[in-house]
């Protein structure tokens, strides 16, 4: 389920229903997923990257214009919701997103490490991530 809160405020900002804003990031979502899964994505850093790209492109498709420095920061907030809500909605389907799960993006707090962690050249290992995942889907079930 998505933040309620989150998919008002990106609405109105918008001007679009918060039902339409849904459905495009249940789109964006899939959209994502494909991606990650044609190119055999792991890193997260380069899956956060294509994400921002989706979302900036769904914005320009909203009217929102991002041409320049002025504009990506006067919308830096639309697009920084819609990167989150497409996160969370990722992270709530357990089954859906099969390419994005594998690729570690199982929870938010878990992809935003793993994001930091590469950054960072920490020693990360999407594999771990993954089994702890499906560790814990298991004991959850």
């Amino acid at each position: 389920m998505m933040d309620k809160e989150k998919l008002d405020s990106l609405s109105a900002a918008l001007g679009i229903k918060p039902q339409v804003l849904e459905a495009d990031i249940k789109e964006l979502a899939w959209s994502w997923d494909e991606v990650v899964r044609e190119m055999g994505l792991t890193n997260p850093e380069r899956l956060l990257l294509v994400l921002s790209y989706l979302c900036r492109t769904y914005l320009r498709g909203r009217n929102v214009r991002m041409g320049n420095y002025q504009g990506i920061w006067r919308h830096i907030d639309k697009k920084a919701a819609a990167i989150m809500l497409t996160i969370e909605h990722v992270t709530s389907e357990q089954y859906c997103f099969e390419s994005l799960h594998k690729a570690g993006v199982t929870s938010v707090i878990r992809f935003r490490d793993a994001i930091l962690g590469f950054a960072e050249g920490k020693d990360y290992n999407v594999l771990n991530e993954v089994k702890q995942f499906l560790e814990e889907e298991e004991q959850g079930r």
